[in-house]
């Protein structure tokens, strides 16, 4: 669980939980963190078989200050777990919800940043090793690319605003890149969409994500909302694909469909309402983004009002042929 707040703070309020899929009582052991990475907490619950646990600052496990900290779950061998966590922030103007993390690893990815007078792009990142860990920042455009390196101390949670991490460079540049991130141990961490109404969150994303079969699994477009879609090459290769759109019927619009080259470390990022002829965008229900010649993509898509009070997304997830 990535961030806590505490009873005291009224501009953050969280709200989290943890779900059992077995169906049988699961066991668990919560260690609470502050985001210096200093241990605080310990405890230990029964999860009842295909239940779950709910917590709010005023009803939490921990006895101490919460505020700004993290938790690391752990069930027993083979015990299946889920969690998701739900933000209020400023006095209750934006709101947000994420799964639980449940992925560690060396490397991951940010597949769009976005900073201009409207928006801007913050990652959270998470030292889950006992060990001080250094993590290289790498903004990859094409071949062009900026690199920037924080070590965390062990179990440090870390909050950056990417604009921040690289002061020098143009907002231009940061637009049209895509991040790379790369840490000596384990490390777990979000991605953050950020405008003055509202915010998105979604999971760092990394190899397990690219795909040769992509869908965005819902398109909204019409006088109120848009979708927005952003598609990343990761790899060093161009690739070859087409972003197809298919209606309610599950029809494929085939004079739509549309192709694209991306070169290695390059990305595509589109507005669905202006991408596809406007007379037809409301008959699109959902898309795929399909490889046709080189390594795979992975993406991300949005959705969001005309005045951006509210948004929200998701990343990709691969799909087969059917």
């Amino acid at each position: 669980i990535p961030d806590l707040s505490g009873s005291m703070n009224y501009s953050t309020i969280v709200w989290w939980g943890v779900y059992n899929k077995e169906a049988a009582e699961a066991e668990i052991d919560m260690r609470l963190y502050s985001r210096e990475g200093l241990f605080q907490e310990e405890k230990s619950e029964v999860i009842p078989a295909n239940g779950s646990l709910g917590y709010s600052p005023s009803e939490s496990p921990f006895h101490g200050n919460t505020d700004g900290g993290w938790v690391l779950i752990e069930g027993t061998e083979g015990t299946k777990l889920e969690g998701y966590i739900s933000w209020m922030k400023d006095h209750y103007e934006k709101g947000e919800s994420l799964l639980a993390l449940n992925r560690l690893g060396n490397r991951f990815f940010v597949p769009h940043i976005a900073c201009n007078s409207l928006w801007k792009t913050g990652v959270t990142v998470i030292n889950a090793s006992g060990r001080e860990n250094l993590v290289s920042f790498t903004l990859v455009k094409g071949g062009e690319s900026q690199a920037a390196q924080i070590t965390f101390p062990p179990f440090e949670k870390r909050v950056i605003d990417i604009q921040e991490l690289f002061p020098a460079l143009d907002p231009e540049f940061l637009s049209f890149s895509a991040l790379l991130i790369e840490a000596r141990e384990k490390v777990t961490g979000f991605y953050v969409y950020e405008t003055p109404f509202s915010l998105a969150c979604y999971p760092l994303m990394s190899e397990e994500d690219v795909a040769n079969d992509l869908v965005v699994t819902h398109v909204a477009s019409n006088g109120y909302w848009w979708t927005g879609v952003g598609i990343f090459n990761p790899g060093d290769d161009p690739v070859l694909l087409s972003i197809l759109p298919y209606d309610g019927q599950k029809r494929a619009i085939a004079d739509e469909v549309r192709e694209i080259t991306l070169s290695g470390k390059e990305k595509k990022v589109f507005c669905v309402g202006r991408f596809f002829d406007p007379s037809r965008v409301e008959d699109i229900s959902f898309l795929k983004v399909r490889v046709d010649a080189g390594p795979g993509v992975a993406g991300l898509f949005m959705y969001g009002d005309r005045s951006y009070n509210v948004l929200s997304g998701a990343n990709m997830h691969a799909v087969g042929e059917n």
